[in-house]
């Protein structure tokens, strides 16, 4: 039997799509993610697409999942909104829709084909490597259009097909350069130095040309990179040691995105945007911060017959509350 998916459009707009395969085929997910990732087939074209969630058992036991899924919804939304439609590059994957207030919450993205990128390093051919470390650029560059930064650009987030070049994915953790700030420290070796440590910097740009610039040292060489060190450019050729020139640098000293395109002869400004399909998705995504906040600020009381999604949360704190009550009337006992 075909199950009807119900969710919101990049605009907004509700849709109901007849889903005629609901599990096609799981695809990995980045290490530390809490969600689901699977494969689904559209019933009467066949479509495949990608349905990102947080399995029902996960989110009872580990709340910020919700968070995780909410955040990469945002950002998605963000990067169509600034983006926008003919402009939207290949190089970052696309969302279709998504449902945030679901038993099991997700968001729906178009299909991206292949593997992670992983398993390619140092199997590449040279020009299939210089595609390679395009589109990683590519990608870096379009975020930073969009105010956007990863954080997160590794091995496991970074698709390749050798029709498709490169795509990456997972933007759970990523965040909105002077609005937000990273919630736990990056680990080495792909996060930049900045980000590690107790500490970490405020999300700019140039975090995101650090890790693109070391995910292509590792798929051109699939040499291990030491945590302390920065890559050995120097032994390797001309062309890699030109291409990612001032990349390992401080972050204020470190060359843009556009720079690395520049030297690779594809530093294409993104084209311009299409106002009427700006302003719907502008809409679109103030609709999700709307329907977003008032679900944080709602509050659902606990009943027997229709308990509310995230049970984990409610028990804790119920189980707290008991305890609470039984140490009131211990004391009261003794005292009397």
């Amino acid at each position: 039997m075909a199950e009807q998916l119900w969710f919101l459009s990049p605009e907004g707009v509700p849709h109901t799509w007849e889903i005629a395969e609901a599990d096609v085929g799981a695809v990995p997910v980045p290490e530390g993610s809490l969600t689901a990732i699977r494969r689904v087939k559209r019933a009467g074209d066949g479509m495949t697409l990608v349905r990102k969630y947080v399995p029902i058992g996960v989110g009872a036991m580990r709340p910020e999942a919700y968070e995780q899924l909410e955040n990469e919804i945002r950002i998605a939304l963000r990067l169509l909104h600034r983006l926008g439609d003919s402009a939207y590059p290949r190089e970052l994957v696309r969302v279709v829709g998504y449902d945030a207030d679901a038993e099991e919450p997700f968001i729906l993205y178009e299909d991206f084909p292949g593997e992670p990128i992983l398993s390619r390093a140092g199997k590449l051919h040279s020009r299939e490597e210089r595609k390679a470390v395009i589109g990683l650029f590519r990608a870096a560059d379009a975020m930073r259009a969009a105010g956007v930064v990863h954080g997160g650009i590794e091995p496991a987030t970074v698709y390749w097909s050798d029709s498709g070049g490169v795509r990456v994915v997972s933007f759970e953790g990523a965040a909105v350069v002077d609005q937000d700030r990273w919630s736990v420290p990056r680990g080495a070796p792909w996060a930049a130095p900045e980000l590690r440590g107790e500490a970490p910097a405020p999300p700019h740009p140039s975090a995101d040309v650090w890790s693109a610039a070391m995910l292509t040292y590792y798929v051109v060489t699939a040499r291990k990179v030491d945590d302390r060190q920065e890559p050995a450019l120097h032994t390797m050729g001309e062309a890699l040691q030109h291409w990612l020139a001032g990349t390992f640098v401080p972050a204020g000293d470190r060359v843009t995105a556009r720079t690395v395109l520049e030297r690779l002869k594809e530093g294409r400004a993104l084209l311009p945007k299409g106002e009427n399909f700006e302003a719907r998705l502008r809409e679109g995504g103030a609709r999700f911060d709307d329907a977003l906040a008032a679900k944080r600020s709602r509050h659902r009381p606990v009943t027997t017959a229709s308990p509310p999604r995230r049970t984990g949360l409610w028990i804790a704190l119920l189980v707290t509350l008991i305890a609470v009550v039984a140490g009131v009337a211990a004391v009261a006992v003794l005292v009397n």
